[in-house]
């Protein structure tokens, strides 16, 4: 019996949605609510709050009697998405990051998808809010990929797929935000030691994990979950200054390389050769990303990170930031010009101010 099956004569509820926290708490309250209060009846899924303390909230709050509580002692996210992924008993797992919330119909859409017996996984679209809850106003990283998204529609295709037709993913945010994503928990049956090297970009391995299996993913923009953009989220800080936005993206990506690095390990083990060169084109662009990133690159490791991304090049991974291989070629010319260009294409992104409630 897998360590997520029900024990024997107990129900075993199609979903388990897994809220992931760690330390921060200021939106966790709102994040669990939006899981508890869905259209879909409660006896179909169940809810894992999973973290490194029992949260006040579940104390406090009627909210601690819909759901379960998981400690987790792990540091990373992916480690915390495995922990849970052990106490729960769904047949599908669906994320929920604490900043982030589900819209009411969220929870019925993954159901009523998953009676397909082919789909394995399932990642439907977002709609960005501020720190507040508000739609949010500025300017996001993934703006054009969302309204490219919305256009082209829903996105079904194969795992194990060819490399061409891998390419469409380069058009859509794929494998972008946990709490978009669902899977099959038997995904995880020869790759659930990823999740804990993947940390936070589990979301990435998660699309990848899919991409490995046989089985169907999908891929809808239909915007069942909000994303918040806020000054303290780690993969995409949006306010205060440039500089300082440019060092958080800087450790993010210093973070997560070990993770790609085991993802592509996991690929050439079990993926087919079409799944093995993408991995290898999203570590060689994470690459370029982490050299601009940094204040004091090596142009020696400059030049090899381009060469690596330009020879993968035809991979969705390095087509969807073909705009950073230029401004990397600037970088390599002239170290404080390619620095500037890049703090001011992220002061761009700088959240608006919160307007008073």
């Amino acid at each position: 019996m897998r360590a997520w099956e029900c024990a024997e004569g107990m129900p075993r509820p199609d979903l388990s949605v897994l809220v992931i926290f760690h330390t921060r708490l200021n939106y966790l309250p709102e994040a669990i609510a939006s899981a508890v209060h869905q259209s879909l009846n409660r006896d179909s899924y169940e809810i894992l709050v999973v973290g490194p303390k029992r949260p006040g909230v579940l104390d406090r709050d009627s909210l601690g009697r819909e759901v379960e509580f998981v400690q987790s002692s792990a540091i990373s996210l992916g480690g915390k998405i495995l922990d849970g992924l052990r106490r729960s008993s769904g047949e599908v797992a669906t994320m929920l990051e604490d900043d982030d919330c589900y819209l009411p119909d969220r929870l019925a859409f993954v159901q009523e998808a998953f009676r397909d017996t082919e789909l394995t996984y399932l990642q439907n679209g977002y709609a960005p809010i501020d720190a507040l809850g508000r739609p949010y106003d500025g300017r996001f990283p993934h703006d054009s990929e969302l309204a490219r998204w919305r256009k082209l529609g829903t996105v079904s295709m194969p795992g194990r797929t060819s490399r061409n037709s891998l390419r469409v993913l380069g058009r859509i945010p794929a494998g972008f935000n946990n709490s978009s994503i669902s899977i099959r928990t038997h995904v995880f049956d020869d790759g659930v030691g990823l999740l804990d090297q993947a940390d936070l970009m589990s979301d990435v391995t998660l699309l990848y994990l899919g991409l490995t299996h046989r089985g169907v993913l999908r891929f809808d923009p239909s915007p069942l979950t909000q994303l918040r953009v806020h000054a303290e989220s780690a993969s995409n800080p949006v306010s205060g200054p440039a500089s300082r936005s440019v060092e958080i993206l800087h450790q993010f990506s210093i973070q997560t390389q070990a993770g790609r690095r085991e993802l592509l390990s996991y690929a050439e083990r079990t993926g087919p050769p079409s799944v093995v060169r993408q991995v290898e084109g999203h570590l060689a662009i994470s690459d370029v990303l982490l050299q601009l990133r940094s204040s004091h690159h090596s142009p020696h490791q400059m030049s090899r990170s381009l060469l690596r991304a330009l020879s993968r090049l035809d991979t969705f991974e390095v087509e969807s930031r073909v705009s950073a291989l230029p401004l990397a070629l600037t970088t390599l010319a002239c170290p404080p010009l390619g620095r500037a260009i890049y703090e001011r294409w992220r002061n761009s992104l700088r959240a608006p101010a919160p307007s008073a409630l």
